[in-house]
């Protein structure tokens, strides 16, 4: 895109024409003589005077500019020493890399060419898990509430590490709010790390994929068992060894395998436990990023979220209740109303100096440490890639490495610059490392993913728009 032409992403419907406005962060309605010319189809000179004068007005009020950024830096590239030394949010230690569950959809359990590390025996040592501790005290000095994360493999694999460090760290981070975290496939609690995690206040998560039909197909046992019998039975004893105090403290996070049929999944919610306690769901597709094929989803997968995406759509407009809706279906509705929230109004321009919105500062945010001490910038990453490595409990912190991948938008710089959704990027670098490389080919791949999400959401928001002006009472605007 030329840098003189506007900033902004022209889109239609059958109601209107519009664009965004990146500069603006804002959609606006236009009639079709503008939005020609923004497409590019008619030159200025060519317009009549009302067209000119409506696109004069619009830049009166700031909207059309052409400023991209100059600089394409973090805004907290600068503060990467200051924050890394005494603003570390949160520490994650994988407390073991062994597991008792061969899930299909799992990296660390999948048998082939790896991308990533397998499950193995390695189990974190006290000696280390203190060195970490010790480490995040140190650098999270302005921080007045701290949380600690236990993360595997299978944590509780390692419960006595658990145990210890979480003694440790509350002697230790005395006076300050602390929180203790967990996910867990729940198979291996007993009546005792039950006990221990109400009375440390756990923030506990189950793994859990939908009612024994689907979570068996996926998560099995060593023996070749599904382990849905396990998980569930612990989570209600869980449930109930917290009392009215559950609330906060118990989540369940299940993961679609596209490759399946998902309808099954929301009918685990007809269980009594949903309906007497109000645990938090997260619903999340199962990532391929780290594995050596990609998945194909299935014709069931697509429908069901064809049907799921109309369901959100006709609830926004006021078209059916809350009460038909899932609780993923609650979420997107929720994030589209979000969404239109932050599409409403003027926001500043551009500045000179930026990057597109999506990457934390490594380490500061959700540091985690390895079983043998070595600091990647979340769970989420590839531990066996060395430009992920970000440090160690032994060497502090890679403030150079931190630097890189806080700026991964310099893989391609100017497609970055030019790109409408620069505001409302979410690639980290995650998403742009394979194979020990960072490469702008595979961060590619996920700006595509970004851009098309980022369309369907303007055109929900629009829609919604359009909607409340022709139909709803009351409020008529964005």
């Amino acid at each position: 895109m030329n840098s003189a032409v506007p900033f902004v992403h022209c889109f239609k419907t059958i109601n209107g024409f519009y664009f965004y406005d990146v500069n603006k962060d804002t959609i606006v309605s236009v009639d079709e003589a503008v939005f020609n010319w923004l497409n590019g189809d008619f030159p200025y000179d060519s317009l009549d005077d009302r067209t000119k004068a409506r696109i004069e007005g619009m830049k009166a009020k700031g909207l059309l500019s052409d400023k991209r950024v100059k600089v394409l830096r973090h805004i907290d590239t600068k503060n990467i020493h200051y924050k890394l030394e005494n603003q570390v949010e949160m520490m994650i230690l994988q407390v073991t890399q062994a597991c008792n569950l061969t899930c299909s959809y799992c990296p660390y359990a999948y048998k082939g060419d790896k991308v990533s590390r397998s499950h193995s025996n390695k189990m974190m040592s006290w000696e280390i898990a203190k060195q970490a501790i010790d480490f995040y005290y140190a650098h999270s000095k302005d921080m007045n509430e701290v949380c600690i994360t236990y993360y595997g493999g299978e944590p509780f694999l390692n419960f006595p590490v658990i145990k210890k460090s979480v003694e440790y760290a509350q002697e230790l981070f005395l006076g300050k709010g602390m929180l203790f975290r967990v996910t867990t496939n729940g198979t291996v609690l007993t009546d005792e790390v039950i006990d221990f995690l109400v009375q440390n206040e756990f923030d506990v998560t189950f793994s859990i994929d939908g009612p024994a039909s689907v979570h068996d197909v996926n998560r099995k046992q060593a023996n070749g068992k599904g382990s849905f019998d396990l998980a569930f039975e612990n989570m209600k004893k869980l449930v109930n060894a917290y009392g009215d105090s559950y609330k906060g403290h118990i989540s369940m996070n299940t993961v679609i395998n596209p490759e399946g049929d998902p309808s099954e999944v929301f009918s685990l919610f007809d269980d009594p436990i949903f309906k007497e306690h109000e645990i938090e769901l997260n619903v999340n597709i199962a990532d391929d990023d780290m594995l050596n094929t990609s998945f194909v989803p299935s014709k069931e997968f697509r429908s069901f979220y064809s049907t799921h995406g109309t369901a959100q759509l006709y609830n926004l407009l006021g078209l059916i209740s809350e009460r038909s809706l899932n609780e993923m279906d609650k979420k997107g509705v929720l994030n589209y109303q979000r969404k239109l929230e932050e599409y409403h109004g003027l926001k500043g321009d551009l500045p000179d100096e930026a990057s597109p919105s999506g990457p934390c500062m490594p380490g500061k945010r959700r540091l985690f440490v390895d079983t043998e001490g070595f600091f990647y910038p979340c769970e989420r990453v590839n531990e066996q890639s060395e430009i992920l490595r970000i440090g160690s409990v032994y060497d502090g912190f890679d403030e150079e490495k931190v630097s890189t991948i806080l700026n991964i938008c310099n893989l391609s710089p100017e497609e970055c610059r030019n790109c409408f959704a620069f505001r409302h990027c979410s690639i980290c670098v995650k998403s742009a490392e394979y194979d020990g490389e960072l490469s702008a080919e595979v961060r590619r791949k996920s700006c595509e993913r970004v851009r098309a999400t980022m369309e369907r959401e303007l055109r929900v928001c629009t829609l919604m728009k359009e909607y409340r002006e022709k139909y709803a009472e009351g409020d008529h605007g964005l």
